[in-house]
């Protein structure tokens, strides 16, 4: 009796993978991964990680400002260096899959001790900073290509 209720799972589950589902499970996956990738990302800065948090970002790197990946890696490396104890908190993503693309909009907090104060290097003590972050899968890998929302 005990076989063939599994018996019955795994083809109900193959069946399932094979049709739509299998559509939706990937696009869950990939959503899995990419707040995985936020997570792995918030705990590089909290640590001062910087080549744990610059593996997430895509060679190709183009933000609005003009930023490229070797002139993100400097910036951090420089406030990394400038200011001690980081705490971030980004929670509550929005994750948009669309193929071999992905939007994440998230609001993030970045507090630092700066001169033996408390202060904040993105959001407010009142609200956290809207951001907006671009992905691309490249290969099997999830990449920032772009972030909006950092001043």
């Amino acid at each position: 009796m005990f076989r063939s209720k599994t018996l019955i799972i795994a083809v109900g589950l193959l069946l399932f993978l094979a049709g739509g589902g299998g559509a939706l499970y990937w696009m869950f996956s990939d959503k899995v991964r990419i707040q995985g990738i936020i997570e792995s990302a918030e705990e590089a800065v909290e640590r001062e990680d910087l080549d744990g948090l610059m593996v997430y970002l895509s060679p190709r790197y183009q933000d609005a400002y003009g930023f490229n990946k070797l002139l993100i890696r400097r910036v951090m490396q420089d406030t990394f260096r400038e200011f001690d104890r980081f705490e971030m908190t980004a929670g509550g993503a929005v994750i948009a899959v669309e193929g071999e693309n992905a939007r994440v909009r998230i609001p993030v907090e970045l507090r630092v001790d700066w001169a033996g104060q408390r202060a904040y290097l993105v959001g407010t003590n009142a609200k956290p900073a809207p951001m907006e972050i671009a992905l691309r899968k490249e290969g099997l890998r999830w990449r920032v290509v772009w972030v909006d929302g950092v001043k």
